[in-house]
């Protein structure tokens, strides 16, 4: 999950071929696949800094119908909740 100048700088600690979370992300059925994948494409810095991730999803999703994008919708929260969990308020 890290971006291309963090392993340009420290490339000894991503190795591909020892990834545990690409040998995962491979055990996924492909819908959840697609979600990763789309969810990784919307929310990145470059997405983020141009506010442009809700326009990217648009534009990705277009073919999709209602309740293929419901689905979808479902498990990018999903992914989007693992990723960057709600913080716990402090009592």
């Amino acid at each position: 999950m890290a971006d291309d100048e963090l392993v340009a700088q420290e490339p000894e600690l991503y190795d591909c071929d020892d990834c545990t979370l690409l040998a995962r992300l491979q055990e996924l059925d492909g819908d959840n696949q697609q979600a990763w994948s789309l969810y990784r494409t919307c929310c990145n810095r470059f997405t983020q800094d141009l506010g442009a991730g809700a326009l990217l999803l648009d534009r990705l999703t277009q073919d999709l119908g209602a309740d293929e994008f419901s689905d979808l919708t479902e498990r990018l929260r999903l992914v989007y909740d693992i990723v960057a969990p709600r913080k716990k308020e402090s009592s």
